[in-house]
């Protein structure tokens, strides 16, 4: 079902604690229509709430020190660069070093899951933090600052 088609059943709420601005990137999986505003920048200190349909796949990643090379009509980004040179990115994600989550929401058995990863490498502290929701066990997962040996957590329940 189609965003626009006003069914939804999780909101995200995506926040910058960052001294920085970042771009994030929320690609919907599958190569289905783009979650959030290609070029979206959250200042530090900011936040901005996404609505998710009700069954619903996806990457989230966030972007570092965007720069437009109008000489070439290029962009680039420090870190979570996914190589297509435009504000759009693909599902299939980032250049390393980047830290990802990865979610379903009314997948197997109607649960929704999530994993936060740094197995490509670390580039933002990520955390998940469920709120609401009924049954199973919807613990926080994240990785807040680099491990330096990458960690992955996951958990699932909704």
């Amino acid at each position: 079902m189609s965003p626009a088609a006003g069914v939804y059943s999780a909101k995200l709420k995506l926040a910058n604690e960052c001294s920085y601005k970042i771009w994030p990137v929320l690609a919907s999986g599958g190569g289905k229509t783009p979650l959030l505003a290609p070029a979206l920048a959250l200042q530090p200190g900011k936040s901005t709430t996404v609505s998710l349909p009700a069954s619903s796949s996806g990457r989230l990643w966030g972007r570092t020190f965007w720069t437009f090379n109008s000489s070439i009509g290029r962009l680039s980004c420090l870190t979570g660069d996914c190589g297509s040179g435009m504000p759009e990115c693909a599902w299939a994600g980032a250049m390393p070093p980047v830290t990802v989550v990865q979610f379903e929401l009314n997948g197997d058995d109607g649960l929704d899951w999530y994993v936060v990863r740094a197995s490509r490498g670390y580039n933002l502290g990520i955390l998940v933090v469920p709120q609401g929701g009924s049954g199973g066990a919807c613990n926080a997962a994240g990785c807040v600052s680099d491990v330096d040996g990458g960690c992955e957590f996951e958990t699932g329940g909704a």
